[in-house]
């Protein structure tokens, strides 16, 4: 059995703050391995334009490079239709039944997870892990609508807040400014070489 962290997201681009974070649970969870899925057509960001998935997926491989407790899936942009959280645990838990898994999340995508698709099922499937300034159990528990007896299926990492989005990434490029202390050196390599978030391209 391994203990997989499943860290999804559309990494439009994976910056500096993902990163920290995936090793934050890494190391406090003691997993096994950070599994990144890279969304294909994700429905709750269903009107934004998103980056083609092949920069997207060799983003995260190019940040992730060398780090033999990170893995790239590209599980979600292979499945046709809208990508929904609860068909991928699905996925995962069909081909290796054994391991357990943790779906690490950020605190304020958890006011949204009455939205969800199938969130009980989530929660039957997989452990979470929720990225948060503070240590919010109470109240994150009573959005989750968790029982007693269903506390231990969360886990609160309380860690640094780190002040980098994917957007603040996008803009500061479209400005032509450089976002070295945003993301990997080798990820702004890439964005400026195939032209990604400029101005002209939007």
């Amino acid at each position: 059995m391994k203990k997989i962290g499943v860290f999804g997201g559309t990494f439009d681009p994976v910056h500096n703050g993902h990163i920290s974070k995936a090793e934050e649970a890494f190391v406090k969870l003691k997993l096994d391995q950070v599994l990144w899925v890279v969304a294909g057509d994700p429905w709750m960001k269903s009107t934004e334009q998103l980056s083609h998935s092949r920069h997207r997926l060799k983003m995260v491989k190019i940040a992730i490079e060398g780090k033999a407790n990170m893995q790239l899936s590209d599980m979600e942009v292979i499945r046709k239709g809208p990508t929904y959280t609860v068909d991928t645990l699905k996925d995962l838990k069909r081909r290796n039944p054994q391991d357990e898994l943790t779906l690490l999340i950020g605190s304020d995508l958890i006011e949204e997870f009455d939205q969800w698709k199938s969130n009980e099922l989530i929660l039957s499937l997989a452990k979470l892990a929720i990225f948060t300034r503070t240590d919010s159990r109470k109240d994150i528990n009573e959005i989750l609508g968790l029982s007693k007896s269903d506390e231990h299926r969360t886990e609160i990492l309380s860690g640094t807040k780190i002040d980098i989005s994917s957007t603040l990434v996008r803009e500061t490029i479209s400005h032509k400014l450089p976002v070295s202390k945003y993301v990997p050196k080798s990820v702004e390599k890439y964005i400026m070489q195939n032209k990604l978030y400029s101005r002209e391209n939007r």
